[in-house]
């Protein structure tokens, strides 16, 4: 009908998963994903060493794509060089819809290594990402 907006069917939303190592970035995606699609709870060493993309079909609500990140806090001390990369990523993506934020309430952790991050992630992408 006229005036009725249809959405793009090429459009798949975009999650990206941030954090500390061992805030459950990995653990989050899987759970909304109703799947297992990322490696997760390595113990005390970081599971995710590299970004990780995949493109699922929740049901109910159709494909999304879900970027998962190495974590913040990094067993291997890799901050730096993981920050470049995701942002190089990040980048590279046509679409952003959403940043997910994963913070273990268990460990709350809001240290210099995610403070970091986030300013990185301002500046890349201005205030009001």
């Amino acid at each position: 009908e006229y005036g009725e907006i249809m959405p793009d069917s090429r459009y798949i939303p975009t999650l990206i998963f941030f954090g500390m190592t061992g805030a459950g970035k990995s653990a989050t995606a899987n759970s909304l994903a109703h799947k297992q699609l990322f490696k997760e709870d390595c113990g005390f060493d970081s599971c995710t060493k590299e970004i990780q993309i995949e493109v699922v079909d929740v049901v109910g609500f159709g494909k999304f794509k879900f970027v998962d990140t190495p974590g913040f806090g990094d067993s291997d001390g890799d901050d730096e060089e993981n920050l470049k990369t995701i942002l190089q990523t990040l980048k590279s993506l046509e679409i952003i819809s959403c940043f997910i934020i994963c913070i273990n309430s268990q460990q709350p952790r809001f240290d210099a290594s995610l403070q970091k991050m986030l300013r990185y992630l301002f500046d890349t992408f201005g205030k009001n990402v």
